[in-house]
């Protein structure tokens, strides 16, 4: 058990690059190196996380934790591989709060290029991976249709899931798919959107936008992609955004409550169904609905991408940074974490010189 605590711990502080990344270092260590676990049964579990709403390398972890120890075992790893970001999150949220907004503003500026091409990078390979079926391209495109129109995503995902469950056993085609604030409101808005949200973190952008912006109008869309790219920046998974953003709305409380919301989902998920893992996992309902839903999140996604090539498109300085890190990235395939420092340093020179 200490040994599967310090391994969660440490990869909490190290694991940058976002979901992918992590279970693919996480397949390293206890697949290869401890032999905890063996291949068939690390994609098994890979296929069974991707049933539930949340995270998914954290669940992974958690998925791990259980696999080595059952419920305590889950409960140690993912407790262990979330607080490094949460505190490391919330320190550098904080400084920026109490600092210049001027030196934030830019630094949001400067990093919005990098992750437009961050987002659309895990975007085409998740798209290449798809089956190019008639019916997966139309879900797509109505699933970005309905989001570019405003419409909910929790509603996409509903659609998606069961429109795609029926254009199987159909064997046709049809569509688919989320005052001063008081902490239970936050608790309750990070709370739904742990409980609902499917597909990678890049779709948590989306669901924050509906939630905070264009719901209870708390939150501009430059602070969601503030707090996104504190998630981005620091190791671990990418929902300890909600921990900045609840520090933005009511100091460290809401960063507490934020956090504890939009994780206590897949901690009550995972203990309430990694006992049934094979039987849901093998099931072809369960399955055809996911399959819906997967290319719905791939639609948010990439309405995730338009929006903020939106944001910058009247900003020539910016779009130059967007094409160079889509040029470095695609030939180097570098480090996206080495490049955020490096955009920053540059674009503050760049406009320190212009003005």
């Amino acid at each position: 058990m200490n040994e599967l605590f310090l391994l969660c711990l440490r990869l909490g502080f190290t694991a940058f690059g976002g979901p992918a990344a992590h279970i693919a270092i996480l397949e390293n260590e206890v697949v290869e190196k401890r032999k905890w676990i063996n291949s068939q049964e690390f994609l098994e579990l890979m296929a069974f996380t991707n049933i539930i709403p949340g995270p998914n390398s954290s669940e992974m972890v958690m998925a791990v934790g259980y696999h080595h120890s059952k419920r305590k075992g889950l409960i140690v790893a993912g407790f262990a591989f979330i607080l490094p970001a949460l505190l490391i999150t919330s320190l550098i949220t904080l400084f920026f709060i109490s600092s210049d907004l001027s030196v934030l503003e830019t630094l949001t500026l400067a990093v919005t290029p990098l992750l437009i091409v961050i987002i659309a990078s895990a975007l085409i390979k998740l798209i290449k991976k798809q089956e190019k079926s008639f019916l997966n391209i139309f879900l797509f495109i109505s699933a970005l249709s309905l989001k570019l129109l405003n419409v909910n995503e929790i509603i996409i995902f509903i659609l998606a899931g069961l429109l795609y469950l029926i254009a199987d056993k159909l064997k046709t085609i049809k569509l688919l798919i989320v005052e001063p604030i008081s902490l239970f409101v936050i608790f309750l808005s990070f709370f739904k959107i742990g409980a609902t949200l499917y597909g990678s973190g890049y779709v948590l952008m989306s669901y924050l936008k509906t939630e905070f912006v264009d719901t209870l109008r708390i939150l501009t869309e430059q602070q969601i992609t503030q707090a996104f790219a504190s998630g981005e920046l620091t190791p671990g998974p990418v929902f300890t955004t909600a921990t900045s953003l609840g520090i933005i709305m009511a100091n460290i409380p809401g960063g507490i409550i934020a956090s504890i919301g939009i994780f206590i989902p897949s901690f009550t998920f995972m203990l309430l169904l990694m006992p049934f893992k094979k039987k849901l996992s093998s099931n072809q309902i369960i399955k055809k609905i996911l399959q819906g839903i997967s290319i719905a999140a791939l639609a948010i996604m990439a309405h995730v991408v338009i929006d903020l090539l939106l944001s910058i498109s009247n900003n020539s300085i910016l779009i130059s940074f967007l094409l160079i890190n889509s040029l470095i990235v695609y030939k180097s395939k570098m480090n996206s974490m080495i490049l955020l420092p490096i955009n920053a340093l540059i674009y503050f020179l760049v406009t320190a010189l212009i003005k």
